[in-house]
């Protein structure tokens, strides 16, 4: 063994494992259970490990950046449970001690998840791993787990013993092995709450800066997310157009969502309910299909300002009844100020205007712009004559001109 090294109290070198206390142990399985999110998971495992068995230091990475190159990740929680002051934990570059990559190593090891550092003690104390990584960290044996995504390592954990304590039993080993279906579900669980958060946020940006006012309101009507614009048209429904523009908005939220918005989305409720009571199963995603959409959506006009108008559409509305839908609310301004402000707005305005047109209706716009004749936008589109020109006076009469010229002029 190599001397001039701080060492710790010799751990029992008994082959058998060490019972952990019952109730602590039962304990750390309940948090592990409670984890919400990753600083979660960390922890619990943590205190799942301190109750198992002894060791002299434990490392825990959460979303590794790139395993086949270093150990870096996203979240690193690692540290000595008998701390020694020679101790020095060390960042390593691990392109210097694969002989193999990262994929193939997976490739040979497609169901390895628990993995004991070494089976012959003088060839791990002649090896650049020892020299490199445990000895300056006062380590000799490392028994660690990893957890998989897609078949590719995204975090695991690391439980090490010191230079003179016993190395991991096979009984020690074989204990992590049983309850790691315990600690993978758990991760699992975490990650998919963790994936589904940044999925939320994600929204949210994309949606904050689209000029069309968007909400989403939850099957009690509580908000989810909302846009820039949303608090300015909840206050353009409530309190006019002119005087909305003439005061600072309240901050967005379900009260000021406008009962007129809210009443419909209950109409939509009460409608999937009821469409639900008459299917069974599965069979409800069949009301979802492409020809039954506008059965999940409503138009309303404001009845003072017929000119501002909302649309709700039930999202989502194939599921099941333990994940109820949810309902997306565009409020727009088709009045002549509201017009006149998108057009002096250039590109990002332009959105709010093709936010009034129907999927349809926007299809035809690029081939106006281009001026395609109406036979010419029929054949690309499959569709008749009489068809496009209806299409075309819809969409002049949403955006408030008078003919295809004045249309470009608008949207150029």
């Amino acid at each position: 063994m190599p001397s001039g090294l701080n060492t710790h109290t010799a751990l029992t070198a008994s082959s058998t494992l060490p019972s952990p206390p019952a109730p602590a142990f039962m304990a750390s399985l309940l948090k592990l259970n409670a984890a919400l999110t990753y600083e979660d998971f960390a922890g619990a495992l943590e205190v799942f490990l301190a109750a198992s068995m002894p060791f002299c230091s434990h490392q825990i990475n959460i979303g590794a950046l790139d395993h086949n190159h270093s150990n870096y990740s996203l979240m690193l929680v690692r540290g000595p449970r008998r701390p020694s002051p020679a101790a020095q934990f060390q960042p390593w570059d691990l392109r210097k001690f694969y002989t193999e990559s990262h994929e193939e190593w997976l490739r040979r090891h497609p169901g390895l998840n628990v993995t004991h550092t070494h089976s012959n003690m003088r060839e791990w104390l002649r090896s650049g791993w020892f020299s490199h990584l445990a000895e300056p960290e006062q380590w000799s044996d490392n028994l660690s787990a990893t957890f998989r995504v897609n078949g590719n390592i995204h975090s695991g954990f690391w439980i090490k013993r010191g230079l003179d304590d016993a190395p991991f039993s096979t009984a020690e080993v074989r204990f992590i092995e049983r309850y790691y279906p315990w600690l993978k579900a758990a991760f699992e669980r975490v990650r998919l709450l963790e994936d589904a958060r940044a999925r939320n946020l994600d929204v949210s940006a994309s949606l904050f800066d689209i000029p069309v006012a968007t909400f989403l309101l939850d099957w009690d009507f509580a908000l989810q997310q909302h846009n820039a614009a949303a608090a300015l048209a909840c206050a353009a429904w409530t309190l006019g157009p002119e005087r909305a523009r003439a005061v600072k908005p309240p901050a967005m939220s379900a009260a000021v969502v406008p009962d007129e918005i809210r009443a419909a989305c209950a109409a939509l409720r009460e409608h999937w309910l009821d469409a639900a009571l008459c299917f069974d199963g599965g069979d409800l995603a069949r009301t979802a299909d492409t020809g039954a959409r506008n059965a999940w959506r409503a138009s309303i006009a404001h009845s003072a300002h017929p000119r501002l108008e909302a649309t709700v559409t039930l999202l989502r509305p194939g599921v099941q009844r333990l994940a109820h839908p949810s309902f997306l609310v565009r409020v727009t301004d088709a009045g002549p100020a509201a017009i006149a402000a998108a057009a002096a707005d250039g590109g990002s305005r332009r959105v709010q205007l093709l936010a009034r047109l129907s999927q349809a209706e926007r299809a035809l716009v690029p081939m106006l712009m281009k001026g395609c004749t109406d036979k010419e936008i029929a054949v690309a589109l499959g569709k008749s004559v009489p068809t496009v020109k209806k299409q075309a006076r819809s969409i002049y009469e949403k955006l408030r001109v008078s003919n295809r010229a004045r249309l470009v002029a608008l949207l150029r």
